[in-house]
């Protein structure tokens, strides 16, 4: 036990044979997403989006910007590059967009080691943290799906480009915030900034920026650090001048947004009321720090609260929203949770500032998904890979003082490596097993559905997905469940509709599509997929009544585009359907199908 302790302190104490651990750490517990498929929005960002294909795009990223279908709202035009750069050279091979994704990680493992070692001014400190951060199960999301790690590629820049600030304003001589002993190394900061250092963290701050807008706290997290550590007088002259760059670069990311995208919210408070969605944003972060503490219940749409789901307002149980109030138990509890962490953050402002740097960086770092700025995910796992970084650390410090303390006592000391070593065992396993749940896709909704079975929508993915296997059964009692849920959901219906045509059961598609109408009176692709129906069953005077109510609908609804291409479709088929008088086929009803 001596030797393996000594060998592994050696190790510590080279950052250069640390940072090799730290990365095959990271490896060893992601390796296993290699073999992972597309799943969820990467079939957005990746496989179906056209603007990402070819590079003499580059302008359009950032002037003409046009989001994938179903993701409006969002404007990132350096992560564009990135899936445009990872496109033009993995196309669909999903192994090599995954094996990016861990290099990503690694590099973020590195970014929190060197901001450790810089804050805390200890090897082990540093080396504790950055292994924690580094198997942390928290950060599959940011790490497994290809999709939310070029979201993280904005995040790593934006850490790299703190630990360069944080560089650029130390005095000279002066290489970490506190001593190796944990005390605070009072020095202020430079009166004259290493200006070499300080472009440096602003380039890569403005690339940060405009690949993720979570890293809009940026500035926040400067002015944060400038409060509580560049001693003995804190300048707000100083600070502003020093994080000028950051919110500017902040302020022209917003307003080309709004130019570009016509606003720069991602829809409204859920049912347009602020208030409510402040309770859901309380509830969900008090789950943030549950997850981060213990990460074993792990799925990407998580139950907030009785009948309200991680995003999309659509999915909640819109009595159970409007019944939230102050007065309930578990606002009471979140918001009491969150203000005691809070209030301990304060409470060792002057005392043990490192603690308060911690807290903070947390709360400041989830700002931007706040909801300040309306969006429709309300919590997301992948948000917490920035602020993980205060949670890791204050770990991290609390093992490093346990075992100074008991340094000379041989066996409680043994218990502690023992511990620590439990922990991160824990820790990785639990990542490796996640990681599988993303093997496959099917697999992988199951699981989420099992968790959070208030949601109509995952139930209607996995039915939809049950019904491409040929699932049909499953498919049809995943449908039947998710209408059970919600009764007044015309796509539920339209969705079943699908599934009973795959089976061949045209007669029940044809009723589904009645149901899905008689819910909604303007779903356009109702009628018209009854209108092929109708006329595959030699019924053309129907079809055609069908088609032109198909063609109403739209038009109410503003959709002339999809009229258009459904009169050419249509026309197509009555060609094609002349002198056959076999029976309508699945292909025949699902070839005409046209989507919302």
């Amino acid at each position: 036990m001596k030797k393996i302790c000594g060998w592994i302190s050696h190790m510590v104490q080279r950052p250069d044979l640390a940072r090799m651990i730290l990365a095959a750490a990271a490896l060893i517990v992601f390796l296993n997403i290699l073999p992972n498929d597309f799943i969820m929005d990467d079939f957005d960002f990746v496989l179906e989006w056209n603007l990402i294909r070819d590079l003499r795009n580059l302008p359009r990223f950032f002037i003409d910007y046009i989001t994938p279908e179903a993701q409006e709202g969002i404007y990132s035009p350096l992560r564009t590059l990135a899936f445009s750069l990872n496109y033009l050279i993995f196309r669909d091979f999903a192994a090599g967009w995954h094996a990016v994704s861990i290099l990503i990680h690694v590099f973020g493992v590195w970014a929190v080691y060197s901001l450790t070692l810089i804050m805390a001014g200890n090897l082990w400190a540093a080396f504790l943290t950055a292994l924690i951060f580094a198997v942390h199960p928290v950060h599959i999301e940011s790490v497994s799906s290809i999709t939310g790690s070029i979201d993280t590629i904005g995040v790593v820049l934006g850490l790299w480009s703190f630990y360069w600030y944080i560089r650029s304003v130390l005095p000279e001589g002066r290489g970490h915030v506190f001593h190796d002993d944990g005390s605070w190394n009072r020095q202020g900061g430079r009166d004259t900034i290493n200006k070499k250092i300080y472009i440096r963290s602003v380039v890569l701050g403005v690339l940060a920026i405009f690949t993720h807008e979570i890293m809009l706290s940026l500035p926040v997290l400067i002015f944060m650090f400038d409060f509580l550590f560049l001693e003995p007088r804190f300048s707000w002259k100083k600070a502003l001048k020093r994080a000028a760059p950051f919110i500017i670069a902040g302020i022209v990311y917003v307003l080309a947004k709004a130019a570009v995208l016509g606003g720069i919210s991602r829809g409204d408070y859920a049912f347009h009321n602020p208030y409510l969605t402040f309770l859901v944003v309380i509830k969900a972060w008090a789950k943030y720090i549950g997850v981060l503490a213990f990460p074993l219940v792990l799925t990407h749409n998580r139950i907030i609260s009785n009948g309200i789901m991680s995003f999309d307002e659509k999915d909640f149980d819109r009595a159970a929203f409007f019944a939230q109030s102050w007065h309930d138990p578990l606002v009471l509890l979140s918001f009491g949770l969150l203000l005691a962490i809070l209030l301990t953050g304060l409470f060792f402002y002057r005392r043990k500032p490192l603690v308060s740097f911690c807290i903070f960086w947390f709360f400041l770092s989830l700002l931007p998904v706040s909801q300040i700025v309306p969006s429709s995910v309300y919590y997301a796992e992948r948000y917490l890979y920035a602020g993980s970084w205060g949670y890791c650390l204050i770990f991290a410090l609390l093992l490093w003082k346990v075992s100074r303390k008991f340094a000379t006592k041989e066996k409680a000391g043994a218990v502690i490596s023992v511990a620590v070593c439990i922990v991160i065992i824990a820790y990785g396993a639990r990542t490796i097993m996640r990681n599988r749940d993303f093997h496959d896709w099917t697999k992988f909704y199951e699981k989420a559905v099992r968790l959070n079975p208030q949601s109509a929508y995952l139930k209607n993915d996995l039915a939809i997905l049950y019904a491409e296997e040929g699932r049909y059964e499953q498919a049809e009692k995943e449908f039947l469940s998710a209408i059970e849920i919600q009764k007044d959901n015309p796509h539920f219906y339209f969705s079943l509709a699908q599934a009973y045509a795959y089976s061949g059961q045209i007669r029940k598609a044809m009723e589904a599509l009645e149901k899905s109408i008689a819910v909604n009176e303007n779903f356009g692709e109702a009628y018209f997929n009854l209108a092929i129906a109708e006329v595959g069953l030699g019924n053309e005077e129907a079809g055609r009544q069908m088609f032109s109510k198909a063609i109403s609908a739209w038009k109410k609804e503003g959709k002339i585009l999809e009229a258009g291409e459904a009169v050419n479709s249509f026309q197509i088929f009555l060609l094609n359907r002349k002198g056959k008088l076999k029976p309508l086929s699945a292909k025949d009803f699902l070839g005409a199908y046209v989507n919302e």
